[in-house]
C-alpha cells in the first residue's frame, strides 16, 4: 500500500480569546504551527467589562438582595452578545437564572430562578 498525502487540508478553528490576549499573535501561533497562511473567517471582541464598573456593582447588590448569596464574578473563555456592547466601550455582564447541562443533552432550568431573575433585572432597571 502506498503512502497518501491529500493535495489539500481544511481545518476550522473556533478561539475564545480574553482582553488581554492578542488576536495577531493568536493567529502569528498558528500558522508558524501549521506552517501556512490563516484565513480569518470572522471574530469578535473580547468583553472587556471592568469588575468595578458602577453598573457591575449595582446589579451585583441587587442579586446579593435577592438571593441572600454574594454574587460571583469571573471572566471566562466563550461568547455570548456581550460582545457586541462591549466593541463600543459599552459595558455588559452575563448572568441568568439557575440550570445546568447547557447547550447540550438534558439541559434545563429551574422556573422558580426564571422568576427570581425578572425580579432582578426590573429591579435593577428600575432603580439605576
Amino acid at each position: 500500500m502506498y503512502n497518501n498525502v491529500p493535495d489539500y487540508c481544511k481545518m476550522c478553528l473556533d478561539i475564545r480569546f480574553l482582553p488581554d490576549q492578542n488576536i495577531n499573535k493568536i493567529i502569528r501561533e498558528i500558522e508558524k504551527a501549521v506552517e501556512t497562511k490563516v484565513n480569518i473567517h470572522s471574530y469578535g471582541d473580547a468583553v472587556k467589562t471592568k469588575i468595578d464598573d458602577i453598573y457591575v456593582k449595582n446589579l451585583s447588590q441587587y442579586i446579593a438582595n435577592f438571593t441572600k448569596l454574594n454574587a460571583e464574578i469571573f471572566g471566562q473563555h466563550g461568547s455570548a452578545d456581550t460582545k457586541f456592547y462591549s466593541k463600543y466601550g459599552i459595558p455588559a455582564v452575563e448572568f441568568g437564572p439557575i440550570g445546568g447541562n447547557w447547550h447540550g443533552d438534558d439541559e434545563y432550568v429551574v422556573l422558580d430562578s426564571v422568576y427570581m431573575y425578572k425580579n432582578i433585572l426590573k429591579n435593577f432597571i428600575l432603580n439605576v
